[in-house]
């Protein structure tokens, strides 16, 4: 039996009207969202994982750290889709097709 997938394709939650906070740990994953984020205010040093000297191995910033701004649309936006979906932020991986906020800007007309 096919599951229903509620997604239209539209990639409206890709374009202008979401802010995407990144995690630390979003930035180890993908690299690349480092030079398209910016750091939230306050927020100092590199992102990555460091090790005491005790040998625990800790992230370096606990949360969000840095903000990718989707405006006029996200910069790994391609006319084939994300260009990072593999290793896309866990904002954009923990969206929920068919969620109140989808459904709101599926029915804009957005330019690409």
């Amino acid at each position: 039996m096919k599951q229903h997938d509620p997604c239209k394709r539209c990639g409206n939650c890709c374009r202008g009207q979401f802010i995407i906070d990144l995690e630390c740990l979003d930035i180890i994953r993908e690299p690349r969202l480092l030079e398209q984020s910016k750091p939230f205010k306050g927020v100092k040093g590199p992102c990555g994982l460091f090790e005491d000297e005790d040998g625990t191995i800790y992230v370096a910033h606990d949360g969000n750290c840095h903000r990718l701004d989707q405006e006029p649309h996200c910069p790994f936006l391609t006319d084939d889709g994300c260009f990072i979906y593999a290793t896309r932020p866990y904002a954009c991986l923990t969206f929920v097709p068919g969620c109140e906020k989808c459904l709101e800007v599926s029915d804009l007309d957005l330019e690409s």
